[in-house]
Order: structure tokens, then C-alpha cells, then sequence
């Protein structure tokens, strides 16, 4: 099973460093922006903007920075039993870049928020996330045998709707981008990025109302008419499901 160790995003500029040490525990990493280079096993692994690395316990890393960056990190013990993450059992580090960074990013940080917040069932939480991103990082590692074509119009929905993340977005307008049957579209989005397009669209307007909430001065209600939400009940409801907790009581937990 997965078990949670700490979890953690920080700012680095260039005069980061670390000495060679074995790491104590699997680390999951996700490079927001930035770069920076590891040495792991006495292999260079260079890690850029998007980048996700795993890192095995029990690997010799060392490390230093390129440029200023900004990472996601989480460190964690992992047993096989009906758990099973095939790229985990190999015990082997692994770099990929990722296709649904935006997203990604909104689940660590979402991790961070629970682990750091230490509420009722916080462990609980903080298990499903880690096992979801551990479980997209494994079928991310697994497109080497999806098509170019497939992957390209699942960045094509990816990048549109990033764009029109705060309009009504239809599957008939995606259909139109692509030239693909709205089915079509739905399945392959689905099987590359772990989600369904307005799932995305879903997760990318939370993720911004989390940062409006803690980085603006924007009542709940402003912030769900510029998002698109202009149900505000539905609203609530979202960002509940996607989150465990309301507008309201997010922004008194988390507002400093």
C-alpha cells in the first residue's frame, strides 16, 4: 500500500544544492517551472518546466539548480499488494512530461492543502490523491504505444480548453477543433489523460478558484460569475466534490 510520508512545493533559485545521500523514501517530484538537474543512481536525469521524475528509495541522488524553479514534492513508502503501480515495482527512477501539467499541479497542490491542514480523514484524502497521480504518472509512462495522432488531438483539446477554461465548452465545439466524433474525442482524452474534457475543464476552474480565493479579494460570488459558474449553488457543489469543503470555509481555513 501507499503510505504518505510528507508532501510539500517550494521556490528554489540558483545557488540550490544537495550533497549525494540515499533518499529514505520514494519521492514523486513535479517541475512546475524552472530547471534543474539530478544525478541519480550516477545517471543525470535534467528536469525542465513539466517535467515528472520518480525517484526509488533507497537511489543515490544528488542535485543543484539550472535556473530559479518550483516543485512539487511528495515522499512516500510504497508495498505492493492489491495496490499495484507496475512503474513502482520496478524500482527504477523515471522521468516523463506529463500531457495535463495543469492539472497535475492542481492535485499537488490539493495534496499539500490536506497533509498540511491535518482534518478529520486528512489521511484518507491525501491516499486517494497520491494513488491518482501515481496511477496518471504510470499511464502517462504507458503512451509510448498511443498513437502520435491520438496525443495530438488530446493536446489540441488540452490546450483549448486551458484557453476557454471560464466559457461554456460543448464536446460539438471540440468536435469542430478536431474533426473527430464527439465519442471519439471523449475516449482518447479520456484514456491519455485520466478524465473526461469537461472533468478537465472542471478541475482547471477550481484550480483557479482556489487561487482567487486565497490571492484576491473577489467575494465567492464574483469569483463563480467569472469562472462561468452563474449557478452559484452549483458552484458550491463543485468545488465541495472537488475539494472536501466549501468556498467559504476553504478561504477561512486557508486565507492568512
Amino acid at each position: 500500500m501507499i503510505m504518505l510520508h510528507s508532501a510539500y512545493s517550494d521556490d528554489y533559485d540558483i545557488s540550490w544544492q544537495m550533497q549525494e545521500a540515499p533518499t529514505q523514501y520514494n519521492i514523486f517530484l513535479f517541475l512546475s517551472s524552472g530547471e534543474l538537474v539530478y544525478w541519480v543512481d550516477g545517471e543525470e536525469v535534467l528536469l525542465q518546466k513539466d517535467d515528472v521524475l520518480f525517484i526509488p528509495q533507497g537511489a543515490q541522488r544528488n542535485g543543484k539548480a539550472i535556473d530559479y524553479h518550483h516543485r512539487y514534492v511528495a515522499h512516500f513508502r510504497y508495498e505492493a499488494a492489491d495496490e499495484v503501480i507496475p512503474l513502482l515495482q520496478q524500482k527504477k527512477h523515471r522521468k516523463i512530461r506529463v500531457h495535463h501539467a495543469a492539472y497535475l499541479k492542481q492535485r499537488f497542490a490539493q495534496l499539500n492543502q490536506q497533509w498540511m491542514s491535518k482534518l478529520p480523514y486528512y489521511e484518507a484524502a491525501c491516499h486517494g490523491i497520491l494513488m491518482e497521480m501515481l496511477s496518471m504518472y504510470n499511464r502517462e509512462a504507458d503512451t509510448d504505444w498511443v498513437s502520435s495522432k491520438q496525443l495530438s488531438i488530446a493536446e489540441q483539446v488540452r490546450e483549448y480548453i486551458l484557453k476557454h477554461y471560464r466559457s461554456t465548452i460543448r464536446m460539438s465545439d471540440l468536435s469542430a477543433l478536431t474533426g473527430r466524433t464527439p465519442n471519439y474525442i471523449s475516449t482518447v482524452f479520456k484514456h491519455i489523460t485520466g478524465q473526461s474534457p469537461i472533468a478537465f475543464q472542471q478541475a482547471v476552474r477550481i484550480g483557479e478558484a482556489r487561487e482567487m480565493l486565497l490571492n484576491t479579494e473577489r467575494s465567492v460570488g464574483d469569483i463563480a460569475e467569472y469562472l462561468g459558474y452563474h449557478d452559484p449553488f452549483y458552484f458550491h457543489r463543485v468545488f465541495k466534490k472537488l475539494t472536501g469543503m466549501s468556498p467559504t470555509d476553504f478561504a477561512k481555513e486557508y486565507q492568512t
